[in-house]
Order: structure tokens, then sequence, then C-alpha cells
């Protein structure tokens, strides 16, 4: 039989045979739509293997004269069929179908024929679609929203909102059809960050639930370290197929900063996962560190998103900047009471001086505002109308600047003697009533003209 070319009618023929004698077997096979599958054929090794696939009475695949024979192959598998031929001596003619579609599903038959036996075997196909849900979180400039997914599924799923306790309305949809799947978005404009937002999707078979919710902002400085927490509830932390993933998004851009899958795995050096709370913990803070932090804990029934703004702001830049204005401001204003004292000094001093010896003369009670008490303080008002009185006898009697010199000679032993016989706290300097800081107000006012 070996290089001889079987015609097809003896195939069927071979094929209509088998089903009264030889050994027939059936299996049932689940196969994910899009992905690949195996449909087993087991049999007797022999030699000269004629193998023959299909499906009610379309051609799946044909082999023999140990090559495929694709001439009249049903074009829905085309290139979509693979015999594993190094195999085959060995008793297996399993056929691998790729690209799983929902059409695939039915009876397929195989036939084997070798010089020794001949087998056929059934397998039922049901093709599974795997649904994927998503909730996603988007911040831009202006807006905060939600995004709530849908892929593939059988039919178009029934989407809800719930804000805290209240159903409220989706704020945008749009659904995409591939052939009898469909794949829906959902959005949700976050009005108030305070609030709790659920995504509940519903299928005839299957229900998913997402939850999302903001927590507590934190500020930081730079240079610093921060943990922030990931909420969950216990019975997430038992739940199979367990996913954690942290982003951070910032400025309408998402980055993944790590995540978890049975093993955890990150990319930046700076960043920690906790492996019992599943925190995110963050070392030398800097600015561009700031942005929204979204905690991802997913099952394949349940997403839990919670997100946490982080701030981190400039060491010591709001320190400096209150520092400068501090000093700008009193540079400022002890320029402005210089200049006005300076400018207001000359002008206000005398009246200043005789205000302040009518009212010595008023509180004084005593009698030391008497003209005649030498100690009377408010004598030192008297001081330079005196001097300029004794100047003017001066001119008048015909003496010179020696006489100034004579009288300011005397008042100078004047002052000694008063130092001398005062024994009490007069002659203290810091004593307002003490009379020989008489003599040195004349040079105050000139010090204080200058």
């Amino acid at each position: 039989m070996r290089g001889q070319k079987i015609p097809s009618l003896l195939l069927h023929l071979l094929s209509i045979c088998a089903t009264f004698w030889g050994s027939r077997e059936q299996e049932t096979v689940t196969g994910l739509f899009s992905k690949d599958v195996i449909l087993p054929c087991p049999f007797s090794p022999g030699n000269d293997e004629v193998i023959y696939w299909k499906k009610e009475n379309k051609n799946v695949h044909s082999y023999y004269e140990q090559k495929d024979q694709l001439e009249g192959q049903d074009p829905d598998y085309r290139n979509r069929t693979h015999l594993f031929h190094q195999n085959i001596g060995h008793g297996n003619a399993s056929l691998k179908l790729s690209n799983v579609a929902l059409t695939d599903e039915g009876l397929y038959h195989c036939y084997v024929g070798t010089e020794k036996a001949k087998t056929e075997v059934d397998v039922v196909l049901q093709v599974q679609v795997l649904s994927i849900y998503v909730l996603e979180y988007q911040k831009t400039d202006t807006a905060r929203m939600l995004n709530c997914y849908a892929f593939h599924t059988y039919l178009t799923p029934n989407i809800t909102w719930v804000r805290g306790n209240t159903y409220i309305p989706e704020t945008g949809r749009e659904e995409t059809r591939n052939g009898v799947l469909s794949s829906v978005r959902s959005d949700q404009n976050i009005i108030n960050t305070s609030d709790t937002y659920y995504c509940h999707i519903n299928l005839f078979h299957e229900n998913w639930t997402a939850k999302w919710s903001m927590q507590d902002q934190l500020s930081k400085a730079e240079g610093s370290s921060t943990t922030i927490s990931c909420e969950y509830s216990n019975n997430t932390l038992h739940a199979e197929d367990l996913t954690v993933v942290w982003k951070l998004n910032k400025n309408a851009a998402i980055s993944v900063l790590a995540s978890f899958n049975g093993t955890f795995h990150t990319d930046q050096p700076r960043v920690q996962i906790n492996q019992k709370s599943f925190s995110l913990s963050i070392s030398d803070l800097n600015v561009d560190d700031s942005g929204d932090y979204v905690c991802n804990i997913s099952t394949p029934h349940y997403t839990r998103l919670s997100v946490t703004v982080l701030q981190v702001e400039h060491a010591g830049n709001t320190s400096a900047v209150i520092v400068t204005v501090i000093v700008i401001i009193t540079i400022i204003t002890v320029t402005a009471m210089i200049y006005y004292l300076r400018k207001k000094g000359d002008e206000d001093l005398p009246s200043l001086l005789h205000e302040e010896d009518e009212g010595l003369k008023e509180d004084d009670q005593d009698g030391s505002t008497d003209p005649n008490n030498a100690a009377a303080p408010w004598q030192i008002l008297r001081l330079p109308h005196a001097l300029n009185e004794a100047k003017e006898q001066d001119k008048d009697s015909g003496k010179g600047p020696e006489g100034n010199e004579d009288f300011l000679s005397h008042l100078h032993d004047k002052d000694v003697g008063l130092k001398e016989d005062n024994k009490d706290c007069s002659t203290d300097p810091n004593n307002a009533a003490a009379p020989w800081p008489i003599l040195r107000l004349p040079h105050a006012l000139n010090e204080a003209k200058g």
C-alpha cells in the first residue's frame, strides 16, 4: 500500500465500514475562544497510516502517504489545523485546532487506518468564552472618570452604577461586536471623591462587581519616605486567582509600579510591596512622585480600586520664602523709620522738650519743681535757653569765647560738687532726677541734630 494513492471514495467507504466494526471511542474537550485546542485521537501503531478528520460534511484534515493532503480541506479550517507528524508513528493522530471560534463547536470524527487495524474516535468540542471584566480609573486636569469594561460576552451585558446607596445613570457608553460576541464600555464621572462608586455587570451565567473609593491625601517632604495602604476585605485574600497591581496616574499618563500574581514584581528600586497587607512603600521621595496612586485588587468576580493622592513638596521651600519676605519687610520698615525720625527730629524736638517740661511741672508734686531747687529735674529743659542767654550777656559785656569757657568750667565744677555732696541715689546715671546729667544735654542735642 505504500506509495499508492487512495481514492477519496475508498476513504469514505473505510469510514463507513469502521462504523460497524473496529474500535470506537468518544471524548469531550473544552476549548477557549480565540485560543488553541487539541482534539485527541490515539490508535495502535502500524504502518501506512491513513488519517482522516471531519466534522459533519466538512473535511477538516487528511493525511496519507506520509504527508498532509489538504487539497479538499474546508475553507473554514484553512491554515488552522496541524498534526504532530513526529508522533504519528507512535500512535498519536491528535489534531491541533488554532484560533478557536464559536462555530467550531460540535462533533468531530477521527479515522485512522493502518496495515494492522482501524480506529475511530469521536470528539465533542465545546467552546468557552473567557469574558473579561475591568474597572479603570482615569484622571485629567479637569475631571475624574471610571470606565467599566466587559470583553467577549455572548450577549450584551447589563451594566449598572451605584453611588453610595443610590443607582445613577451612566455618563457614556460604547459597544463593539465581533461576530456573536460583544464588548461594552460604560463610563461614569466622579462628582464627589468622598463617595464610593460601584459598577455591577450582570449576565445570565455570572455576575461581577467593582468598587472604587478615595482615601485621605498624603503630604510629604522631599527626601522622606511614605507607605500607602491598599484597602481590601479578608475574603479577598483567600480567593483564588488573586492579583494586585499598583499604578501611578499622573498628568493623564498611567505607569505600573508593582504587581502581585502569585509572586511579587517591581522594576522600581525605590518601591516595595508588603507581602501581607499589599501596602506600597516609597523611599527617597521627590516632587515627580506626586500624583494619584491606585491599588487594584482583583479576583474573577470582584475588583477593588482604592486611590490615594500623594503630594510631595520641596524641602525648605516654604520656610525659605517666609524668611525672605520677613527680611525684606524688616529692611523696608527700619529704613522708613530711620528716614522719618531723622527728618522729623529737627522739627519736633523743641516742641517735644517744651511739652515734656510742662508735664514735669504738673506731675511733680513733691517740691522738686521749685525753680530755686538745684536738683529739680525739669530744670534740665532750661539749660539750652540758659546757655543762649549767657552767650548774649557775654556779647553785651564785651566778653569773648573765653567767657563761655569759664561758664562751662563753672558748671563742670558745680557738677563735681553735686556728685560729692549728693550721697543718695540721685547721682546714679540711670536716675532721671539726677542733676549732673544736665551737662550732657548740649552734646546730646548736637548728636541728635547730626
